[in-house]
């Protein structure tokens, strides 16, 4: 790669890692957004095999972060993803059909 488009990319990269690195709150909302890119893949890998999976927010992050004995001056938790196999059969999803909820307009 020519120097230039380096020195290019890196100053990218450095104005953006400026902001998001600026403080605690915004690397933990990066951070926060960026886990679900893992996630979705772990839950779509899951499925594959049979294995249910659900994320979840809104859970009192203290009180989980306690129990779990993270050290949230380096780790904080942001989801819970809990994976496991279903003591019943899913229930039918009622679908319409495709024709009458789609419709061309040519």
């Amino acid at each position: 790669m020519p120097q230039e488009k380096l020195d290019m990319y890196l100053g990218l990269y450095a104005s953006h890692l400026e902001k998001t690195l600026s403080s605690d709150e915004n690397i933990y909302s990066w951070s926060a957004r960026q886990t679900y890119i893992a996630a979705a893949n772990m839950m779509t890998c899951a499925a594959t095999m049979g294995i249910d999976s659900c994320p979840i927010e809104g859970f009192e992050k203290e009180k989980v972060e306690a129990i779990l004995e993270l050290d949230s001056s380096k780790y904080q938790l942001s989801m819970v993803l809990p994976f496991g196999y279903r003591l019943n059969e899913q229930s039918s999803q009622l679908r319409l059909p495709f024709e009458e909820v789609v419709e061309f307009i040519k």
